[in-house]
């Protein structure tokens, strides 16, 4: 090797040392996803009767032409993240279902 290779080599070696004693690298930047994220469930044909019957009452209630169980879902989510009674029901309902 000769001398100007071994001083390129020898300085790009002490500045990527530099670089590693400078600290510990900084946190990954996690992404937010930007696509909705699809949820499938199964629920018993009682409750999901139950169900439907609920958002034709919504629907009527609200003078729409319709209501998707996807749009009644998203709003439930949403009260009960926000609402802390809600919460606090859902919660013991799921404690009593033994989920």
């Amino acid at each position: 090797m000769t001398d100007p290779k071994r001083a390129r080599r020898t300085g790009s070696m002490a500045a990527a040392a530099g670089r590693r004693a400078e600290g510990p690298p900084p946190a990954p930047v996690t992404a937010s996803r930007a696509k909705p994220v699809r949820m499938t469930i199964e629920v018993p044909p009682e409750l999901h009767r139950e169900l439907t019957a609920w958002n034709r009452e919504q629907m009527i209630a609200l003078d729409l032409t319709r209501v998707t169980v996807s749009d009644a879902i998203r709003a439930m989510i949403r009260v009960t993240i926000d609402d802390g009674d809600t919460g606090a029901k859902v919660r013991q309902a799921i404690a009593e279902q033994g989920a």
